[in-house]
């Protein structure tokens, strides 16, 4: 997985943030989730839906960056 949050993730990792449910290889989403929220998550920070709310808005505002320049 890129270091970059800004490139276009898998679309597996979108799915998993949309619904929460995990569409994709856990160790790729958890490294995209800290990623986006720059520090470290441990597992069990995936049942705090504040958490979720975090990564749900910084990935809105990253794809919005790319798909719409």
């Amino acid at each position: 997985m890129d270091s970059n949050p800004s490139k276009r993730p898998d679309i597996g990792i979108g799915y998993t943030l949309a619904t929460g449910r995990l569409f994709c290889p856990i160790s790729d989403f958890h490294q995209y989730a800290q990623e986006l929220v720059g520090r470290p998550i441990f597992t069990h920070e995936f049942a705090d839906e504040a958490l979720w709310d975090e990564l749900r808005d910084t990935f809105e505002t990253v794809t919005k960056a790319v798909v719409v320049p």
